[in-house]
């Protein structure tokens, strides 16, 4: 089951229906929505599928524990303040947080994400960053420009770090 596109004339408060399992690229592009709730079952949100939409008041998602896929510029220019990435996150697309001025806390449960190009740049409110334990590559541009980043934790089982990583 997959969610292609929400219908404009929803609600400000939106249920993604329980079963469904894909939230397709630009989904909710046109949908001026204040709150989502996703059910357990999603295990892909595609690029831009949050991104276009400028009504989103709520400031944490809780992520399904059975996402793997969060694609690129998924959450772009979000209000969200909070964000846990569960452990089964295989994935984080390029600037899927790109712009997420309030997001001042990124929180990991342990896993080996692969987190890409300027996943989380300019995020202004960060100031502290722990990449999870079992990363082993750290791209370019992941943290770029985050103003208020003070401190960034970097676990033992990074093997590679990008030569543009801390520009």
């Amino acid at each position: 089951k997959h969610l292609i596109a929400a219908n404009a004339a929803v609600s400000s408060n939106y249920t993604v229906s329980p079963g469904t399992i894909t939230i397709a690229p630009y989904a909710f592009s046109e949908v001026d929505i204040e709150q989502i709730t996703l059910p357990d079952s999603i295990k892909t949100i595609g690029a831009y599928a949050f991104y276009f939409y400028s009504g989103l008041k709520q400031s944490e998602i809780v992520l399904p524990k059975q996402l793997m896929f969060i694609g690129d510029s998924a959450f772009r220019n979000s209000n969200l303040s909070k964000i846990e990435i569960p452990k089964s996150v295989t994935y984080i697309g390029c600037i899927a947080f790109y712009g997420s001025k309030n997001l001042s806390q990124v929180t990991f449960e342990d896993g080996a994400a692969e987190i890409a190009e300027g996943a989380f740049e300019w995020c202004s409110a960060l100031e502290t960053f722990a990449f999870p334990e079992g990363i082993r590559t750290l791209e370019s541009g992941v943290l770029d420009n985050c103003a208020n980043l003070t401190t960034v934790y970097v676990p033992g089982s990074v093997v590679y770090v990008s030569t543009d990583f801390a520009d």
